[in-house]
């Protein structure tokens, strides 16, 4: 039995560097980051105009155990409120100069 070697050409041996390795890695790490904060902006966006259209069913369909401003005020207008003061708080976090990256992965 002959021992496997693998031999590369110095093109290749310099694309395996580990700087190389960990710059790409800090590329889609970054990356990945804006993704979920991307994805929270639209999944705010999406849960206040599914809210919204559900509360449209509900009070027509005489669904509603209470009166329209309170469930208004108390499924519409305060979870949205906190959605965005949220979303705020990760914009501050992600556009800040003095959190380091690894603090962002963690707060986002």
């Amino acid at each position: 039995m002959g021992q496997n070697t693998i031999t590369l050409d110095p093109d290749e041996k310099n694309a395996t560097s580990i700087p190389e390795i960990e710059k790409e890695y800090a590329r889609l790490d970054k990356d990945w980051l804006w993704f979920h904060y991307k994805l929270s902006i639209w999944l705010v966006i999406f849960t206040f105009i599914i809210e919204c259209l559900l509360s449209l069913i509900i009070v027509r369909t005489d669904l509603l155990s209470t009166s329209v401003p309170i469930y208004i005020w108390r499924f519409i207008a305060v979870p949205s409120i906190l959605n965005v003061i949220f979303l705020a708080i990760g914009t501050a976090v992600m556009y800040s100069k003095r959190i380091s990256h690894q603090g962002k992965n963690g707060g986002i």
